[in-house]
């Protein structure tokens, strides 16, 4: 039995982008998730902002939202359809730092 389960239970339907916690605030922006660290920005101390897209979906996330503070350990990653995502980008891409990048993983 244990061969027959390894390959036909149920497969886990939730996505990558659900595992992100995303808070939002006045004040920051605060990404969490369980096996990465937690990053968080002020919105006052925004430096950078960054939409990086790679090859790895449709298995994992492929376009980020990278958000760089002024401090060195400021900043959080946010995944394209983690709840939150579009709230944010709504309010970042008036901004005028915005830095269009693509990347492909290899």
């Amino acid at each position: 039995m244990g061969l027959f389960y390894k390959f036909f239970k149920k497969q886990s339907t939730k996505s990558p982008e659900e595992e992100y916690a995303v808070t939002i605030t006045d004040e920051y922006i605060q990404v969490e998730h369980p096996r990465v660290q937690t990053g968080k920005v002020l919105w006052n101390n925004i430096n950078s902002i960054k939409l990086v897209n790679t090859d790895e979906g449709p298995w994992n996330p492929d376009i980020w939202l990278v958000i760089i503070g002024d401090n060195e350990n400021e900043g959080c990653v946010i995944p394209h359809g983690a709840k939150g995502f579009d709230e944010i980008f709504d309010v970042i891409s008036k901004y005028e730092i915005l830095i269009l990048r693509t990347l492909v993983s290899r």
